[in-house]
């Protein structure tokens, strides 16, 4: 039989992009997508996932400060360390104990691995430091 249109790509493309038109896609806040669109919540359970999402928010900037605050003292502590060793302050035992240290503290797990519990701050913030 012929084909009707709906198996081609550009008519699956055009029914996608309508989809994700109606449900406000892409977005960023798993929360907020699920409150406004999903087809099972009963409005109470709406109404919970929403007090969530709300008080998640509160959270964010205490996170992004963390993030920065121990990007910069892991940073400042990496950066003084080095120069105490280069200027002979530190000797090469001490030196190998404060960057073993380190590596355990910027260590970030895969997403897959058994110990990931998240991305970690200093790990990032050491990143975002060295960026900039």
């Amino acid at each position: 039989p012929p084909s009707s249109g709906k198996n081609k790509p550009e008519a699956r493309d055009e029914i996608l992009a309508e989809r994700k038109k109606s449900l406000n896609l892409p977005e960023e806040n798993l929360l907020y997508f699920l409150e406004k669109n999903s087809l099972v919540l009963e409005p109470w359970q709406r109404e919970v996932v929403r007090i969530v999402r709300v008080v998640a928010q509160y959270f964010y900037p205490q996170r992004q400060t963390q993030v920065m605050n121990e990007g910069c003292a892991t940073f400042v502590h990496y950066t003084i360390m080095n120069l105490l060793f280069d200027r002979g302050r530190i000797s090469e035992g001490a030196m190998l104990e404060i960057l073993r240290n380190h590596s355990n503290v910027v260590f970030q797990p895969g997403f897959d691995d058994p110990r990931f519990s998240g991305i970690n701050p200093y790990a990032l913030g050491l990143d975002m430091m060295q960026d900039i």
